[in-house]
C-alpha cells in the first residue's frame, strides 16, 4: 500500500517520523486490516548496495532486518538493527563486493507494545549500481568552456577601455 507522511496534506495515512509528505510504501492490506511484511524490493538489475529508511506503525521500539540475494540465494548473514526507544525511523541496508544483489527483503523481527511485526512502511529505497557511471566532461569540453569564458573576459574589458 502507498502511503503519506502526515502533516504535509490533509490526505495523509502516517503519522511516523519519516519527512513530510513523502510518499512510503506502507507493508499493510487495508481491506483485511493486517500487516503484509515482510517486504521483498526487487532490482531489474543486479546492484551492489541498497537501503531503506523503515519504521514500525506503532511508537516503541522496534527490531528490523534485511536479508540480500542474488536471485533465490541469499548473500551472507541478515543484517539486522534497533530503533531508539521512541520507534524513530532507521536506515538498513546491504552492501556486496560485487553487483549481484537482485532484492533485499525487509522483516521486523521484534516490537513493543501493540505493534505488528508485519506492519510498517519504508521511505525512499536507495541502490548503488556501479556498472552506470556518472558522465564526465571530457578535456576538450572543458577546454572550449574556458576559451568562451577567456574570450568574454577580453571582450568585456576592451569595452571598458
Amino acid at each position: 500500500m502507498v502511503a503519506v507522511q502526515c502533516p504535509a496534506i490533509p490526505s495523509c495515512s502516517w503519522t511516523g517520523g519519516f519527512p513530510a509528505g513523502d510518499t512510503l510504501v506502507w507493508a499493510f492490506d487495508n481491506a483485511n486490516n493486517v500487516g503484509t511484511g515482510p517486504l521483498t524490493l526487487g532490482f531489474g538489475t543486479a546492484v551492489q548496495a541498497g537501503g531503506v529508511e523503515i519504521q514500525a506503525d506503532a511508537p516503541g521500539m522496534f527490531d528490523v532486518q534485511v536479508q540480500a540475494f542474488a536471485g533465490a540465494s541469499p548473500i551472507g548473514a541478515a543484517i539486522g538493527v534497533s530503533s531508539d526507544s521512541a520507534g524513530d525511523p532507521v536506515f538498513l541496508g546491504a552492501q556486496d563486493t560485487v553487483a549481484e544483489i537482485t532484492s533485499l527483503v525487509f522483516s521486523l523481527t521484534g516490537c513493543t507494545g501493540t505493534c505488528d511485526v508485519n506492519d510498517f512502511a519504508v521511505d525512499t529505497l536507495l541502490s548503488l549500481n556501479p556498472t552506470i557511471t556518472p558522465t564526465v566532461p571530457e578535456p576538450a569540453s572543458i577546454l572550449v568552456l574556458a576559451s568562451a569564458l577567456i574570450g568574454f573576459g577580453t571582450t568585456k574589458l576592451r569595452r571598458r577601455a
